[in-house]
């Protein structure tokens, strides 16, 4: 998918069109966009877009969950030189107390699998469209 047009399926709001698990509450902006600064919830947690530049390809979020854990999701896009777009996820997760602990070890051996589960529901959502 072109540049253009995958940028916005990595901002939150827009991120519903092909994770049927994703169910963002937005509480600001009003209405409901992706833009830098926009503070959402999902599953009791409160998530904050920390960037969303669509000139640099540049899209982040934060959140921490149950005064334990931490978690920067730091993603980067830029375009192929097939017109196809590259991205680039990086988890940073931070234990806040030693019971988060055991399940940083837990996420550093899922999250590279959300990569590909990631590619696999965008595609399908390419190709329903």
């Amino acid at each position: 998918m072109p540049y253009a047009q995958a940028f916005a399926l990595f901002g939150a709001w827009k991120e519903r069109d092909w994770d049927p698990d994703w169910r963002p509450r937005f509480v600001h902006p009003e209405p409901a966009r992706d833009q830098e600064g926009a503070v959402f919830v999902v599953d009791n947690r409160v998530w904050i877009n920390t960037c969303f530049d669509v000139r640099t390809g540049h899209v982040q979020y934060a959140h921490v969950r149950d005064k334990s854990l931490v978690t920067r999701i730091d993603i980067c896009l830029g375009e192929s030189i097939r017109g196809e777009t590259a991205v680039t996820v990086v988890y940073e997760r931070t234990a806040l107390d030693e019971t988060a602990a055991a399940e940083i070890a837990e996420f550093a051996r899922t999250d590279p699998q959300q990569g590909r589960e990631w590619e696999r529901l965008i595609e399908a959502y390419i190709r329903s469209r």
